[in-house]
């Protein structure tokens, strides 16, 4: 079973992180053949390299790149791939028109993010309706389409009017082996510059506009006002970083702020945290829940997309509405003042992720419905 992956984004977030992770199982088994298109020097590329997968460099810039379609044709023509499975929302539309007149026999689509939801900010009501149409349209030639949570396939189902019955729900999982590593927090606290009696609030992930990072500082400068000695880590990069030092600086919390940058050993930070925060405007079904939660970590998040469905309010942690910064402020107060309620949060969100987010299930899922796909 010969299956192309596609992916677009230059960085790595959740999205790729999934990829990689389903990719790590499937290439150890016989049954499959795995290559995977995506924009050269990604670090995707590079991580998918090191795992000796085939990796087509195609530049997949934009949502009109037509020299990408043509490279994806010739490609899904050539190697004669079994399935085209895409993985975003530039590589749904150019990878299933690709595949589409290369005639590959079956397209999958994996829906992270809703194409109405991606570009929120800036999108008016005419071009969320274009965008609607076009992922309507594009699904008719769909052979399935997975969402990574429930949020994402009653989204397409009551707006974009998408058959349920092409759509399977596979929730986004982690590798649960990769936090079960014992971390000394003192040493990672020296690496940091944090004193021992200083609580720290972490987040991971991009610097950017979606993940409502702005409103993280707003409500820092209030927590500092009440506790002093909380330092806030912020681990990833991205196109707001700069702004966001600024803002810092403005509020006059700088020195509360630490830009700790990309990490490539992320899931040894979270044994640092006493909470994770993830202040999102959207989101799909976020992964970073559930990497803090399997290090017991409580956490504290907006109530969107599908981020209730890993963290249960008042259970493995807490919800505050987005783009409010009193309540995510109050919400992190809380937490940092109550020792006993943060641990038995922790307790609960790790059980939560062994049940729920185990990347074996989710491998499991994907060789089932590609079988049952091949077969029909």
């Amino acid at each position: 079973m010969k299956i192309l992956y596609i992916n677009s984004l230059p960085t790595f977030g959740g999205g790729e992180k999934h990829l990689l992770n389903l990719i790590r199982e499937l290439k150890e088994e016989d049954t499959f053949t795995i290559a995977v298109a995506c924009p050269q020097g990604s670090p995707l590329a590079k991580e998918l390299s090191k795992l000796g997968v085939k990796v087509y460099p195609v530049p997949l810039k934009s949502k009109f790149d037509f020299k990408s379609i043509l490279i994806l044709r010739n490609l899904i023509r050539k190697e004669k791939f079994d399935i085209v499975h895409t993985e975003d929302v530039r590589s749904n539309l150019l990878g299933t028109i690709a595949a589409f007149i290369a005639k590959a026999p079956i397209i999958v689509w994996t829906v992270h993010m809703l194409s109405i939801n991606r570009s929120i900010k800036e999108m008016n009501p005419i071009k969320r309706r274009i965008w609607t149409l076009v992922d309507r349209n594009l699904a008719k030639h769909i052979d399935k389409i997975i969402t990574v949570s429930e949020f994402n396939r009653r989204e397409l189902v009551e707006k974009e009017k998408i058959d349920p019955n092409k759509i399977v729900v596979i929730p986004s999982s982690i590798r649960l082996e990769e936090f079960n590593r014992q971390v000394d927090p003192d040493k990672k606290r020296k690496e940091l510059g944090i004193k021992s009696y200083e609580k720290i609030v972490g987040y991971v992930g991009r610097l950017d506009y979606q993940k409502g990072l702005v409103y993280l500082l707003e409500a820092a400068k209030i927590i500092i006002q009440n506790l002093p000695n909380v330092r806030f880590v912020i681990i990833g990069d991205g196109p707001q970083r700069n702004e966001l030092k600024e803002k810092a600086k403005s509020l006059g919390i700088i020195k509360n702020i630490i830009f700790a940058g990309f990490k490539s050993n992320v899931s040894e930070f979270y044994s640092l945290f006493d909470i994770t925060v993830l202040p999102s405007l959207y989101e799909g079904l976020p992964v970073v829940p559930m990497e803090s939660m399997a290090y017991e970590k409580p956490v504290i998040a907006t109530k969107v997309g599908g981020v209730p469905e890993e963290v249960i309010n008042e259970e493995t942690g807490l919800l505050v509405p987005p783009g409010d910064f009193r309540s995510l402020a109050d919400a992190i107060i809380r937490l940092l003042q109550n020792d006993d309620l943060r641990r038995e949060m922790g307790k609960k969100g790790k059980k939560l992720v062994e049940k729920r987010y185990n990347n074996k299930q989710m491998v499991k899922a994907h060789k089932t419905l590609y079988e049952k796909l091949i077969r029909i």
